[in-house]
């Protein structure tokens, strides 16, 4: 029944990209710059999860690019630092210059500075998970390079972000969750690329949109759930059964890109919980902290503090991986015993 699979990845971009002219305009105006040769300007996207904040991102340097060539990257921002992030932005750039890896973030800079002779854009994918947000200085320093920066609270970003960076950005651009009738044309569009024949139909649509709450990527992720149970029923057309029993599916689907998407502190954290869980924050501290030798042997990395892992434990919860129950001495769990922890990210985390 599913005929193109990729219609469905986090990946996909649509040959047009609906019911965000608004958001769209905002973005092209501040990017536009670029096709010129001149500077783009600064701007941040924020939102839920979901929504397409990093789709936006690539669609309209996809679309500017036809217009003139448009040097751009996506940085993951998860546990880099200014240097790590100065590095891959020099190395990605299609200039013949490379790093050695023993530079100061000054050189850096200053080697950022001396090879970017055109626009480059940097798209800041989860922005509000760095660590250090000098990054957006540094990079104010090199002329021709700019950045959108893509997370989840605006407001909270923008307080950690200099007064000097902030003047140089172009309006925020939000964006909300879609409406029934809106997502319901989009997954209409996807249903017309990625499925065989007419297999589903508008009210089917519809309550699918409605089900996710506007959340494009669950939404996209349900529908293509429906399909495969309908498939593995013998069915010739998704039937009303099919889309109520795709949800839990489509949620795992979600679950598990989540979890591979995330840095290796996450995942400890995440595989400690998954092993001994629900634990109250001191249990998954001690926990954590007794056995942390063992599972960063190895690795280049070390343990972080207490408050770093409540940060990990935030960013575990915004990506529906794990809950918490209570406020005073909380409890926290994963969210589905059958998204196991990752066994292949240097060596294997389920430890007994």
């Amino acid at each position: 029944m599913i005929t193109n699979p990729e219609v469905f990845k986090d990946h996909h971009i649509p040959q047009q990209l609906r019911h965000r002219d608004g958001p769209k305009e905002a973005l092209s105006d501040a990017l536009e710059p670029a096709v010129d040769g001149e500077s783009a300007e600064n701007v941040l996207i924020s939102g839920v999860s979901g929504v397409g904040k990093t789709l936006l991102a690539r669609y309209i340097l996809q679309d500017l690019d036809e217009y003139a060539p448009i040097n751009y990257h996506v940085l993951r921002c998860f546990e880099s630092s200014a240097w790590e992030l100065l590095r891959e932005a020099i190395d990605e750039h299609p200039s013949p210059t490379e790093t050695q890896g023993n530079e100061t973030v000054d050189e850096l800079v200053t080697m950022l500075r001396e090879t970017v002779h055109g626009p480059y854009v940097l798209v800041l994918d989860e922005a509000d998970s760095l660590p250090d947000i000098s990054l957006l200085d540094h990079l104010h320093r090199a002329p021709k390079v700019s950045f959108v920066a893509i997370c989840h609270d605006r407001e909270e970003w923008l307080t950690r972000v200099d007064e000097d960076v902030q003047r140089s950005m172009a309006p925020p651009i939000p964006l909300d969750r879609y409406h029934v009738d809106e997502l319901a044309s989009i997954l209409d569009k996807r249903a017309e690329k990625g499925l065989r024949g007419d297999v589903v139909d508008e009210h089917q649509l519809e309550a699918i949109a409605d089900e996710v709450a506007g959340v494009a990527r669950y939404g996209i992720r349900s529908l293509e759930a429906a399909a495969e149970i309908a498939a593995e029923r013998g069915h010739d057309e998704i039937r009303d059964e099919d889309v109520d029993d795709c949800y839990p599916r489509a949620k795992r689907k979600m679950r598990r890109s989540n979890l591979r998407s995330l840095p290796r502190h996450h995942q400890i954290i995440y595989s400690i919980l998954y092993q001994w869980g629900p634990l109250s924050s001191a249990d998954l501290n001690r926990r954590y902290e007794k056995l942390a030798d063992e599972l960063y042997h190895g690795s280049d990395q070390t343990p972080v503090s207490r408050r770093e892992r409540r940060k990990k434990l935030l960013k575990l919860r915004e990506y529906d991986l794990v809950e918490r129950v209570g406020s005073g001495n909380p409890i926290h769990d994963v969210l589905d015993e059958e998204v196991g922890p990752l066994a292949d990210v240097e060596g294997d985390l389920r430890v007994s």
